[in-house]
């Protein structure tokens, strides 16, 4: 199957094509996930499991033709307003959120691995070692990642800039 979202009309639904045919797409073949005040952000496969992210939460597609595909909410209700930063790693889906960096399987709760640059995201002087200026959470749509070699990079506007103009590197 092939799996779509992104419709400006149903930004809440998840479309699949046929088996093995993912040039058809039947009119029945989708899901409303969540509602349309909560579009679908991001999706990212991974270990047999859909992950589909929305701005306020998360969920795993699980079945199949036969059964139909089912959706459940993850344990940790968090979602993502920075599509562009959800990659796919060996170690789970990483991703930006307005509190932090994390890690997730859309089963287990979610795992943050940005504690040490926790001033970034709430706007503080929390770390004295950080000497930045906070992400600007008015665009954190702008914020991509990317895993290489076991690192997690992510670029972020910085201040009151709406590009981004700094990166990160989780090691």
């Amino acid at each position: 199957h092939v799996f779509l979202a992104g419709d400006p009309d149903n930004p809440h639904h998840l479309y699949w094509s046929k088996r093995f045919r993912p040039e058809s797409w039947p009119a029945e073949n989708f899901a409303e996930i969540g509602n349309a005040d909560d579009p679908i952000m991001q999706l990212a496969p991974i270990a047999g499991v859909l992950g589909v992210f929305t701005r306020a939460t998360k969920y795993r597609i699980t079945g199949n033709t036969a059964s139909g595909f089912v959706h459940w909410e993850a344990l940790s209700h968090r979602g993502t307003r920075s599509p562009k930063s959800v990659t796919v790693t060996d170690k789970g889906v990483i991703f930006v959120a307005p509190d932090g960096v994390w890690r997730t399987n859309f089963i287990s709760p979610d795992e943050k691995i940005s504690d040490k640059i926790e001033s970034l995201f709430q706007g503080t002087d929390a770390d004295a070692d950080i000497e930045e200026d906070p992400i600007n959470q008015d665009f954190l749509d702008q914020i991509p990642g990317t895993y290489y070699k076991n690192k997690y990079y992510f670029s972020y506007p910085s201040g009151t800039s709406e590009e981004c103009n700094r990166t990160a590197v989780y090691d």
